[in-house]
């Protein structure tokens, strides 16, 4: 009790409780009583809560077993399906008492276990720390899943629509119909509305979402598109300064060529009539 309570606090705890009681997830069908294993933890990792072996069940556990022992009045307890976890709670490996948990749920009560037989050693634990009374069965046969009964009929009207839609259109109509009338009749009707309308609600639960995306995007485009907008008035105010200042470079530099050359045939010409001066002079 108090290594339970250490670690799950005071009972009834917190899993299984209704109307500040322990519950129990089970149905009486007359002198039988079925009902789910309860968990052997919450709240944790499930590989650890499973195999963990100092680990202690919640109160909802022990309290299954010791109702169906001392209050229901159970014959015998019946495990269905491998594995189990009562088998695995703390105690000693062999020769159990009374101070392991396995002894102390179970007492005498008789322990019937269908165990499939390709996991001999996990049967093993189970006969070993629960004194279980193990029932070998093969693995169940294999086959391919596929439909049954109207189901297989609406995969066969379904494939049929396909077929027509190419082959023959005129006829899709009266599959339609017949496709419509199956599903009704089977009320596959009912669960499609569920899940449209369920769709439809977290389209209306991520549609806030989505408008916030949107508006973000659409505030990050408008930013994006101003400050292209203003590096373009940038591009377009400074291509006509360079305009302007290569055409006055190009100007500048003509007219000074200009000069240049203007100074340049005056000396051409004032040598030129200075040598034809002298050359007269000489003559003369």
């Amino acid at each position: 009790k108090d290594h339970i309570v250490d670690q799950w606090g005071k009972p009834p705890g917190e899993a299984y409780v209704h109307n500040d009681a322990i519950a129990l997830a089970g149905l009486e069908f007359g002198n039988i009583f079925m009902a789910l294993q309860p968990p052997r933890g919450y709240g944790m990792d499930p590989d650890k809560i499973y195999h963990t072996p100092d680990l202690p069940p919640p109160h909802n556990y022990f309290a299954l077993y010791r109702w169906l022992r001392d209050v229901w009045k159970a014959d015998a307890i019946v495990h269905m399906g491998k594995h189990g976890t009562l088998e695995w709670l703390p105690g000693k490996g062999v020769g159990l008492s009374s101070d392991c948990y396995p002894d102390t749920f179970l007492d005498d009560m008789p322990l019937i276990y269908p165990f499939i037989i390709n996991d001999p050693g996990e049967g093993m634990q189970s006969k070993r720390r629960a004194h279980s009374v193990i029932i070998d069965h093969l693995t169940p046969p294999m086959t391919t899943a596929d439909g049954y009964g109207e189901l297989a009929q609406l995969m066969q009207l379904v494939d049929e629509y396909y077929q027509i839609e190419m082959l023959d259109p005129s006829k899709m109509p009266l599959i339609q119909k017949q496709i419509w009338e199956l599903i009704q009749k089977i009320n596959l009707d009912e669960d499609l509305s569920f899940i449209l309308n369920h769709d439809h609600d977290h389209h209306h639960e991520s549609g806030s979402a989505h408008d916030e995306a949107a508006a973000e995007e659409k505030g990050d485009h408008h930013s994006h598109s101003s400050h292209d907008h203003h590096h373009a008035h940038a591009s377009l105010d400074e291509a006509p300064k360079e305009e302007k200042n290569d055409h006055h470079s190009h100007s500048s530099h003509d007219h000074h060529h200009g000069h240049a050359s203007s100074d340049e045939a005056a000396e051409e010409e004032n040598s030129d009539h200075h040598s034809h001066s002298s050359h007269d002079n000489h003559h003369s």
